[in-house]
């Protein structure tokens, strides 16, 4: 997978840091990424790109779907086969998925995107793996959080007394540090550039959805798309 050696440096090295300090794992899956997209997975063949520690498989495994799923860490990949032993876990990136043309009824992406900063290829490789009628879910950090800028311990976007000081537009590389030592590098895209890339891929969009860091909560924080292969 095409992402900065930054990012894959820290959540291969550092993953049990991130899993106890950020919102967005099991929690994030099942409230808003994975139950109210994807219904009824029962016997259903899905593939999780990007896998992690395999705690999304998790979910998808319980919700009765027949998984497998890939990543560029070894080291992630280890402790998602303990978690996980029934699923197919394979070392790979998203731009070289080593599957046959239409193998999966379901490819699912969850907080993979944003950390590539071309989506052409990963997007080209989802298409061919899914079957006739399939369905990709994908869900990135929104980017308006991207967009967002700290003045006078606000968070801004737009504009203030005639003066730009928001970045919504710009595809960019974003540095960021979280828990003082996690580094990543996110490459954000405003949602018509996102919406483009599906489309010049070669999918349909079926829905997009928002929502905040919690179920309740009123702030966009995340963004969701179910995308059809017609």
């Amino acid at each position: 997978m095409t992402t900065h050696p930054k990012t894959t440096f820290s959540f291969a090295s550092k993953s049990e840091q991130y899993l106890i300090e950020d919102c967005d794992g099991p929690p994030f899956a099942q409230h808003f990424a994975v139950t109210p997209l994807l219904g009824n997975i029962s016997g259903k063949t899905v593939l999780c790109v990007g896998c992690g520690s395999g705690l999304e498989c998790d979910v998808l495994t319980k919700m009765g779907g027949k998984v497998s799923a890939i990543d560029p860490s070894a080291e992630l990949l280890s402790k998602a086969r303990v978690l996980n032993p029934t699923v197919d876990f394979q070392l790979a990136s998203a731009e070289l998925l080593p599957f046959p043309d239409k193998s999966f009824d379901i490819v699912y992406c969850a907080h993979v995107l944003h950390y590539i900063n071309d989506w052409a290829e990963p997007l080209r490789e989802m298409l061919r793996v899914l079957k006739i009628d399939g369905r990709l879910i994908v869900t990135v950090h929104h980017p308006l959080d991207y967009g967002l800028i700290h003045q006078d311990e606000r968070r801004v976007l737009g504009f203030d007394k005639d003066k730009e000081i928001g970045d919504y537009l710009t595809h960019r590389e974003v540095h960021a540090t979280w828990y003082k030592n996690f580094e990543v590098v996110y490459y954000p895209r405003n949602i018509a550039d996102m919406l483009n890339s599906f489309i010049q891929a070669g999918f349909s969009v079926l829905s997009c959805s928002e929502a905040g860091s919690t179920a309740e909560g009123k702030i966009p924080i995340f963004l969701a798309f179910q995308l059809h292969r017609y």
